[in-house]
Order: C-alpha cells, then sequence, then structure tokens
C-alpha cells in the first residue's frame, strides 16, 4: 500500500511540474496568492507622490479588488490576489483636487476635479492583463510583449496624465498701488478616463494668484487636465484689486496658444503689452456694479467689509 501511495504522489508532482512548464496549462488552486507591485518612474522622473491605488479588474468572473500602498516604490508592499486574469490601473492618492470614481470596471474609471481646485499631477499606469498563477504571474508589458515572472513580481510604469499651465505677464505697467492679484484659466477638461487618458467634460475654471518674479514678470502655474478637444477655447481673466478696494478684470483669448502649444504635458502662456490702470476711471454717479474701465478692464465695485473669493 505504501508503494501504491508514492506512485500516486509522484504523478501529483508530475503534474504540477509540467503545469508550471507549459503556459498553456492552467494551474488550479483557490487560495489567494501574495503578488508585488513595483513603480518604474522611467517615463515620469520628475514626480514625486506620497502614494498609489491600484485597481485589480477581473477577467473571466474573477472580482475587482483595490488596494492602497504608500511611498513611491510599492516593492514592500506584497498584495494578496486570488488565482486567475486581472486587468490593472493604477493612479497616485495624494491630490486633494481629484476625485476618483467610476470605479467598477477597467474602461470607466475616472478621475473628476474637485470643484475649482487645481488638480495636480496626476500620475497613471496600466496593466492590460495579469495573470496569478501558482507558478507566478504573466502579464503584459508595456511594448505589448508577455512576461512570466515566478516571483510574483509586477512591473509598472507610470506616466503623467495631467497638464501643467504656466502664465507668464510679461513685464506689465502700473502695478503700484495693487494689493492683490490671480488669474482664472477657463478651458480645461473636467474628467479623466484613466485607461485611455482622454479628457471628457469640458469647461473647467481653476482659480491661482500670480507673482512677480525677479524679472517684474507676473507668474503663475496650476496642473489640470487637457481639453477635451484640440480646438476648445481657452480664455485667461487677469484680476486684481487695488488699495482702495476697486477691482478690475481683463479677459484675454489664449485659444491659439494652448492648441499650438510645443509641449503636450507643458503648456506656457505669455501676455505682452499689459498695463494695468493705476487709478480709478471716472464715473458718474449712482453708477454700480460692472462698468466698462480703462483699455479693455472691467471695473467692478465691492464691498471691504465683506470677504472676497476670487
Amino acid at each position: 500500500m505504501k508503494g501504491f501511495d508514492r506512485i500516486l504522489w509522484l504523478f501529483f508532482f508530475s503534474v504540477a511540474f509540467l503545469s508550471c512548464s507549459h503556459k498553456e496549462i492552467y494551474c488550479p488552486g483557490g487560495e489567494p496568492r501574495p503578488i508585488e507591485i513595483r513603480f518604474m518612474w522611467d517615463k515620469a522622473q520628475e514626480a514625486s507622490v506620497e502614494g498609489m491605488s491600484l485597481y485589480f479588474f477581473g477577467v473571466d468572473g474573477s472580482r475587482n479588488w483595490r488596494y492602497d500602498v504608500a511611498g513611491m516604490t510599492g516593492g514592500n508592499d506584497d498584495l494578496d490576489l486570488p488565482l486567475g486574469k486581472y486587468r490593472l490601473l493604477t493612479v497616485n492618492n495624494d491630490l486633494p483636487g481629484v476625485v476618483i470614481s467610476d470605479t467598477e470596471s477597467f474602461s470607466s474609471l475616472h478621475a473628476k476635479c474637485r470643484n475649482s481646485l487645481p488638480t495636480g499631477m496626476l500620475y497613471g499606469a496600466k496593466v492590460d492583463e495579469i495573470e496569478v498563477t501558482l507558478c507566478g504571474v504573466d502579464y503584459t508589458q508595456p511594448d505589448g510583449s508577455v512576461k512570466h515572472c515566478p516571483y510574483n513580481l509586477v512591473r509598472c510604469y507610470p506616466d503623467s496624465l495631467a497638464v501643467v499651465y504656466s502664465l507668464i505677464v510679461e513685464k506689465p505697467k502700473g502695478l503700484g498701488g495693487v494689493r492683490s492679484i490671480n488669474a482664472v484659466l477657463s478651458g480645461m477638461g473636467k474628467k479623466l478616463n484613466i485607461s485611455s487618458g482622454e479628457s471628457l467634460e469640458g469647461g473647467a475654471r481653476v482659480s491661482f494668484p500670480l507673482i512677480i518674479d525677479a524679472d517684474s514678470c507676473l507668474r503663475g502655474a496650476i496642473t489640470a487636465f487637457m481639453s477635451p478637444h484640440k480646438e476648445s477655447p481657452f480664455d485667461v481673466s487677469v484680476r486684481f484689486i487695488r488699495s482702495d478696494g476697486k477691482e478690475y478684470v481683463k479677459n484675454v483669448d489664449v485659444t491659439s496658444q494652448v492648441s499650438h502649444s510645443f509641449g503636450a504635458r507643458n503648456v506656457i502662456i505669455v501676455l505682452k503689452d499689459f498695463e494695468i490702470p493705476e487709478e480709478q476711471p471716472p464715473t458718474s454717479s449712482g453708477d454700480v456694479g460692472i462698468e466698462v474701465g480703462v483699455d479693455g478692464w472691467d471695473k467692478i465695485e465691492i464691498d471691504l467689509s465683506t470677504e472676497i473669493e476670487l
């Protein structure tokens, strides 16, 4: 009887060995397997994130799983996944201006900007297929090839998904007596599909401050999603408040600069020949609200006893 048991043991060992040697044979089993996700930042070497969220979408009946890992590498975090096939999307989870939604499927996962806050730089990566087996993991690499790792290690390569919009107002005239100044950029996308990288729902508006640099220029920058359409209209509103409490606004169409920007992820907008009115233009008695000011500026009457929200 002992000899028969030995033969059975050798038979099952041979089947398991052949399963690991031939990828077309599926390794059965029901217990979760520890896998390791390692982030490679070759495509976004400037990145500095506090943590990443990983969304595993099951294929062929496998359930979905989500994990959050701290830091940038992810290499020390072992994640448990049941045997099966998955598709992976991962994004950084340290952005207060971004809400992740529509988490039911690989194709529906979205990032949405929260109100008028800048999104911050969103980084994302995807792995089209991961198969977890008793013999290790098989996964698709960025070039489409399939890699087998017997140590259950998957490497993924995050890249930037948002756009840095920089505004430069070259040596404006009339900054004397200005108490504060900011800008509002309009035209970005409100939502971003993580798997495709496509922006959706245009018309986002984001406010940001402008500061004077060493060259007497005004500079400011935000990070937001790109426009859903290449020729979508973009508008910059420059707003300033003088020490006497008067607020002025000037709108400039910058569509051409954005659509013809040299860098897809780094858009630079330059305003030239910019002159800020230093004195209050004469008005008739009894005028209130918004009225045309000087050189295309709109003047807004405000109450200094209330808090101003730009």
